[in-house]
């Protein structure tokens, strides 16, 4: 990676994946095994915010309704334990 490049612009597991061919062992799997997970977790988010962004944008009403909503029951909530 390049001194002024950022972690995120680095090619994706470019130095982790280095590290494992150096290193090799049980310690190698598990790392592949880890970065394969993080990789699908980082997908399935990617996925949840573009539907929750789709939904927000065709029902912005309901939207707002719905954060007003859980607003006021966490409000409610804190308010109950706070002031006990």
């Amino acid at each position: 990676m390049e001194p002024n490049q950022s972690p995120q612009s680095a090619p994706e597991g470019s130095e982790s994946q280095a590290l494992i061919k150096r290193e090799g062992g049980p310690e190698s799997d598990t790392i592949a095994q880890l970065e394969e997970r993080l990789t699908e977790l980082r997908e399935t988010l990617v996925d949840l915010n573009a539907k929750a962004v789709k939904f927000i944008r065709e029902r912005p009403v309901i939207s707002i309704a719905g954060a007003v909503a859980f607003g006021y029951v966490v409000g409610r909530a804190a308010a109950r334990r706070w002031l006990r």
